[in-house]
């Protein structure tokens, strides 16, 4: 996973704006707070340091696209784990007993027409 739990909680909420970016090729300001949490993350990802101007539309943009697909993978990673941990509960689960396939005869005597 990219993100810690807390992280990807606190940039699931801008997730309209990732989508819109990444598809729409243009983005909302999502504010200076939300900003500088995508670029610090950003900037702990890629292990260097950038310049971030909160203003400049291609900057916010930049960093809204780079966050958003970093967000949609750890999503889909994430997702896919919960499959697998589902999964393998259901594997886990005791499996109910199958019917027998000759049922059990009955102690009534069988008549015969005379």
């Amino acid at each position: 996973m990219i993100f810690s739990e807390q992280t990807f909680e606190a940039l699931s909420a801008y997730e309209t704006q990732y989508r819109t970016a990444i598809n729409g090729d243009w983005c909302s300001n999502p504010g200076r707070a939300a900003l500088a949490l995508m670029h610090a993350e950003l900037e702990r990802i890629d292990k260097r340091q950038s310049r971030m101007n909160y203003n400049c539309s291609t900057c916010v943009l930049t960093t809204v696209k780079r966050i958003g697909r970093l967000y949609f993978a750890d999503k889909a990673e994430r997702v896919a784990k919960l499959a697998a941990e589902a999964a393998g509960e259901a594997a886990a689960a005791p499996e109910a007993p199958q019917p027998d396939k000759n049922p059990a005869k009955s102690n009534k005597a069988k008549t015969t027409k005379k």
